[in-house]
């Protein structure tokens, strides 16, 4: 291989590298949201004990399925928004842990998460 070759091919990895870099995104910055229904067979637990005024509030969070950057990987998580519209609110973060084969479903999302955005904090779970 010539010197000419060598450098072409090394100037072409460097490019590439560079190109790699810049498509990583800063951590914590949000890459993809969508708004979740209720699931069809949802429903409040009463052991949850919300009050009238809670349930009600429930009504009408809003949920969404996210994807964040973190450490250069794509964290898949649930934010749950209180239906209040305030400049700046409490939140909670559910660190869960777990596996695929014990991931946070939809349903699981709306009620635990749900339940926190209806006492007024944005909720997220990852």
């Amino acid at each position: 291989m010539s010197g000419d070759t060598k450098g072409y091919l090394i100037l072409k990895g460097f490019l590439f590298l560079c190109h790699v870099q810049s498509m990583r995104h800063s951590d914590g910055t949000l890459l993809e949201s969508t708004a979740l229904p209720p699931p069809d067979t949802f429903r409040i637990s009463p052991s949850f004990g919300l009050t009238d005024d809670e349930r009600q509030r429930f009504a009408h969070i809003r949920m969404h399925a996210i994807t964040y950057a973190s450490a250069g990987l794509r964290i898949k998580a649930f934010l749950a928004l209180p239906p209040s519209h305030e400049a700046r609110m409490p939140a909670l973060i559910f660190n869960r842990g777990g596996s695929r084969r014990a991931a946070l479903t939809t349903k699981a999302a709306w009620q635990y998460l749900g339940m926190y955005a209806s006492w007024g904090y944005v909720a997220i779970a990852s």
